[in-house]
């Protein structure tokens, strides 16, 4: 059955995730096993694709496995400001929640920064279009998050 490239490397990274899997061969029988039949070269070339590496695993055998993620770098203060000065347009919170609301198609990125802000009491966020909703650990800390937001959002 012919499947995307998508759908084929995520089965791929989902087999190597769960199973040691050795050679190209058992990686087809693993692919052909979920209905996928691809060649040798197609595992080759999604396999370098993705990073994937081949790793000794003692008494002459390897695996192949997927490499670590890179997480995201802290963003720095300058650029916080920058975004949140630019595209958050109004904040209101509730309870352990904080509704931000943005200009237009600005969500998912002002939403990202955040996450990658890491701040201890955010347990994440939700994007809309032009609506993220901020989910906080207490709603004891409601009150200094959105005092946080609006520190960045002023000008200086």
């Amino acid at each position: 059955m012919p499947i995307s490239k998508a759908v084929r490397q995520r089965w791929i990274r989902e087999i190597l995730e769960q199973e040691v899997i050795g050679t190209h061969r058992d990686l087809q029988a693993r692919l052909a096993a979920r209905g996928a039949s691809v060649t040798q070269a197609t595992i080759s070339r999604d396999l370098r694709e993705m990073g994937v590496v081949r790793i000794p695993i003692g008494r002459g055998r390897s695996r192949y496995v997927l490499p670590a993620p890179v997480p995201a770098p802290k963003p720095e203060p300058e650029q916080v400001r920058s975004v949140f000065q630019q595209f958050i347009m109004d904040v209101r919170g509730t309870g352990n929640l904080v509704l931000i609301k943005t200009t237009p198609s600005a969500a998912p990125a002002v939403a990202d920064l955040l996450d990658r802000l890491a701040w201890p009491e955010l347990l994440g966020t939700v994007a809309g279009e032009d609506t993220i909703l901020a989910v906080l650990n207490s709603a004891r800390h409601r009150g200094e998050f959105i005092r946080k937001l609006d520190r960045f959002r002023r000008t200086t």
